[in-house]
């Protein structure tokens, strides 16, 4: 997530219409399956990753995340290019 940070702010700085951008915490739960797998939950966000390690769930989810804020970005631009 910090690297998102990072990157928000880094686009912040090089639009100057920009003034504030929020961020929020998001909870994420992750459940040791019965099998011994893991599975990582972001309810909040649709997000969701599996493994059959917990480093792999985590890798699994970071890369479904980054394919989620890609989307909502494109929409985002796309939203703006309309209005201009």
């Amino acid at each position: 997530m910090g690297e998102l940070v990072h990157k928000i702010k880094k686009h912040k700085t090089q639009q100057s219409h920009m003034t504030r951008i929020k961020i929020k915490d998001f909870e994420v739960e992750v459940l040791a399956e019965d099998d011994g797998s893991y599975s990582i939950a972001c309810s909040e966000l649709g997000v969701y990753g599996v493994g059959k390690t917990l480093s792999e769930a985590k890798n699994d989810f970071l890369t479904v995340l980054d394919l989620h804020l890609d989307v909502l970005r494109r929409q985002a631009v796309n939203a703006l290019q309309v209005r201009v």
